[in-house]
């Protein structure tokens, strides 16, 4: 190979190189607007009207979230009886569940579809987190 030739084969796969980091990057930064968006604008209104509904039978609810996680935190009185959060990794969200039962904590994470696991933040509305959420609440919490 004539010297010309390697330092061209060298210069376009340092050229591929750049333009897939910077296709990586675009989809990193979108993947995390996505989250972001979902989290803000699906998750936190499902948890606060499960929270508005959860009062009115006088449990005590705290609702905290950051970029790519949502939590509610269900007591009665000072007591925890159940965390649930919804997570996402990249642009799939998954759930995050902590209970007490027998006097044994248990900490568990899954999906929200038991059908299909190929979801993502783009295909979960309010309604979804908040009958997953419900289900857990009275199937598991004690």
């Amino acid at each position: 190979m004539a010297e010309s030739d390697w330092k061209s084969e060298l210069g376009k796969f340092m050229d591929d190189q750049s333009r897939s980091q910077q296709s990586a990057k675009a989809q990193a930064d979108h993947d995390l607007t996505a989250a972001k968006t979902f989290i803000k604008s699906v998750v936190v209104p499902a948890f606060e009207t499960v929270k508005a509904e959860l009062t009115k039978y006088g449990k005590n609810i705290e609702i905290h979230s950051g970029s790519d996680f949502a939590n509610i935190q269900i007591n009665e009185g000072e007591v925890e009886e159940m965390a649930y959060s919804i997570k996402v990794r990249g642009i799939f969200p998954y759930m995050e569940k902590t209970h007490r039962s027998h006097g044994r904590r248990y900490v568990s994470e899954g999906y929200l579809r038991s059908s299909s696991h190929d979801y993502t933040v783009e295909e979960i509305d309010s309604d979804e987190i908040i009958n997953h959420l419900i289900w857990e609440y009275t199937n598991h919490a004690h």
